[in-house]
């Protein structure tokens, strides 16, 4: 059983393909609790139910048979042959500051990173938790080789933490703040 705040939520989805059991085993670093982008625990649920809509669309287009999904707990299944696929999803809280894997095992132990939105502005640096995440991507998650997927500020983070100054002094390869109203576009 898992918890939904804290630890990891658990999605199972099967095919009838073969009698083998697959997992995938994903951390998400959330980066807000406020709607549309928090809860972290409604946007966890929300990826569990998008990850099993894909593997169920690969399963139809491979002509098999895909059962029913149960989010937010692993179950034992019972199904003649069919390959059971867990995902789980353990959910740390950047805003925490501190709320990321101990040791390289923990961190190691993940198949993958989401990186979802926020509120904030991947480039307010300034701002200690935002600071902390584009280290954490640079000397965590790159440096492990993790696959990640960046929404909306997870990708402008992705992108911010491995910018560079151009030659002009200008940056490059980072988020900047866009204009408004009518000298936008």
């Amino acid at each position: 059983s898992c918890s939904a705040d804290d630890g990891a939520d658990a999605s199972m989805c099967h095919s009838a393909d073969s009698s083998k059991s697959k997992s995938l085993n994903l951390m998400m670093i959330s980066c807000e609790e406020n709607p549309p982008y928090g809860p972290s625990k409604d946007t966890a649920i929300m990826f569990l139910e998008l990850l099993c809509q894909a593997y169920e669309r690969k399963c139809s287009l491979l002509s098999t048979t895909v059962s029913e999904m149960s989010i937010g707990r692993e179950q034992q299944m019972a199904n003649n042959g069919d390959t059971i696929l867990t995902i789980s999803i353990t959910v740390y809280h950047a805003q925490s500051n501190n709320d990321y894997p101990l040791t390289s095992s923990e961190w190691s132990s993940y198949d993958g990173v989401l990186i979802p939105g926020s509120l904030s502005a991947a480039y307010d640096t300034h701002i200690e938790w935002i600071e902390k995440l584009q280290s954490v991507i640079r000397n965590d998650i790159h440096k492990m080789r993790l696959k990640t997927m960046g929404v909306c500020f997870g990708h402008q983070c992705f992108a911010h933490a491995f910018g560079t100054h151009g030659e002009d002094g200008g940056r490059e390869g980072r988020a900047i703040k866009c204009p408004t109203g009518a000298k936008a576009g």
